[in-house]
């Protein structure tokens, strides 16, 4: 077992330890083998041996338990083990990296303006259209040279687009607050260029958070795009209404007037290296979304934590007492997310039907359906199987997802799809803290995101 980074010399901080000797005391007693970049153990173990207050063999043990994972993984024989001599950026290595960013940006909504035409005279603006800014904030050692912009990959495409950055990444107060030295070629926003955009112009809008926002010791208080970019983005509203926005952040932002202004809006996560030409790809057609939300995009930050299964409540808020104040509501906002836990649009239109719950003669709960692409290209859906405890001695969720399926689908084309649940996955623990695995009624769904069923049956385990 390894501590998290310097955890076990925090100890003293958070006061349950007095002093640094306690903490390794406490840490080696509970069987941390590791100490992460703290002193405890560095400096302390040894003198604490001595003096009588850590028995050697807790030392002995942690020490074998460590050797132990160390043989097991081919150390002693290749202490370099898993580090091949072919390169990172290998053909196939790029080709997985783009795979996954194609997969794992969500089509959030669409009016029938994407896929956009490969030959259209098409604007794409903001600062992500010339950064190389895709990685995470944890790629500590991520290359930024290897990744492409999307304004290289709209050239080696040749494709008819015009590439305006608008706006810098950060204004100058926030790159303070992010501590992020901005690089001085950054533009700032070009009003004479956004006087250009007509009423018939087609612009998509590349914007987001800057990769130092999200990830470990990044806490917001405000899900805001930058200020300098929800500038830019609410000028070209005031110009065109043909606007695609894509997002990258790594949370979920407040996107209400993104949503309201743009006819169509991607989340890109941050797609890593082979980010942009996921992107483009997917707003040209060549690639058909796929995503699907692993979280719920809050309709604000007010929602903040938010997730489809949430407990139950004794005042439910239902379409016939909206006019009841005296419900678990909000009185300002609704109660429902921007865009659910396992929502993503498709480029095609899918059919999910003839949902059969039962129980199998192998005591598992089978649950079938067929699904169809009713559509005109070739696409992939998630069929999402959830679960609600219908009836329990304590308060439960009121749904959970269980199990999942991505299906691959031509036009026209039907598949079924199965789901075989162990009976013991719905248990739950009671008052008491024992483990309830029987006598129970759950009601199992069927459907393509957290909010919409396309059938449901209830079975008595």
């Amino acid at each position: 077992m390894i501590s998290d980074w310097g955890s076990i010399g925090q100890l003293e901080e958070q006061g349950v330890a007095a002093d640094m000797d306690e903490a390794a005391v406490q840490a080696i007693e509970a069987g941390v083998d590791i100490d992460m970049m703290s002193p405890a153990y560095m400096f302390r173990l040894e003198e604490l041996v001595k003096n009588g207050q850590i028995p050697e063999s807790f030392i002995d043990e942690s020490a074998f338990r460590v050797l132990m994972m160390k043989n097991q993984l081919g150390l002693f024989e290749n202490p370099f083990a898993g580090l091949g001599k072919s390169g990172k950026l290998t053909l196939y290595n790029r080709t997985k990296a783009y795979q996954m960013a194609s997969e794992s940006c969500v089509l959030l909504k669409n009016e029938e303006i994407l896929p956009l035409c490969q030959k259209q005279k098409v604007i794409w603006a903001g600062p992500y259209v010339t950064s190389k800014e895709f990685l995470s904030r944890w790629a500590i050692f991520g290359e930024h040279e290897p990744v492409e912009t999307i304004e290289a990959i709209l050239q080696d495409k040749k494709m008819n687009a015009e590439c305006i950055p608008g706006c810098r990444m950060l204004s100058e107060e926030e790159c303070k607050i992010w501590q992020v030295e901005q690089d001085d070629s950054d533009e700032e926003m070009d009003e004479q260029w956004l006087e250009t955009i007509t009423r018939e112009d087609t612009v998509v809008c590349v914007l987001g958070e800057h990769e130092s926002q999200s990830g470990e010791a990044a806490s917001r208080a405000f899900l805001t795009l930058p200020e300098e970019q929800q500038m830019l983005f609410e000028k070209i509203a005031k110009r065109t209404d043909n606007i695609v926005t894509v997002v990258i952040s790594g949370r979920p932002l407040d996107l209400r007037r993104i949503s309201e202004k743009s006819k169509a809006v991607i989340m890109a996560w941050r797609p890593g290296t082979m980010g942009a030409e996921a992107i483009t790809d997917l707003v040209y057609g060549i690639t058909n979304p796929s995503g699907k939300l692993a979280v719920s995009i809050p309709w604000c930050v007010g929602q903040v934590p938010i997730s489809y299964w949430d407990i139950k409540t004794g005042h439910v808020l239902t379409a016939d007492n909206l006019e009841n104040r005296f419900t678990s509501r909000y009185m300002d906002i609704p109660n429902t997310p921007l865009y659910p836990f396992g929502f993503g649009l498709s480029y095609t239109e899918f059919d999910i039907s003839d949902v059969e719950v039962r129980m199998g003669q192998d005591k598992r709960v089978h649950v079938h359906c067929n699904i169809s692409n009713t559509g005109n290209v070739a696409g992939a859906e998630v069929v999402q199987c959830y679960y609600e405890t219908l009836h329990a001695s304590v308060v439960r969720p009121k749904k959970e997802l269980v199990r999942f399926q991505k299906v691959f689908l031509d036009p026209g084309e039907k598949k079924n799809v199965d789901f075989y649940i162990d009976p013991k996955e719905f248990s739950y623990y009671d008052k008491n803290m024992k483990i309830v695995s029987c006598g129970m009624k759950p009601r199992i769904s069927v459907g393509n995101s957290s909010d919409h069923e396309w059938g449901s049956s209830e079975i008595y385990i």
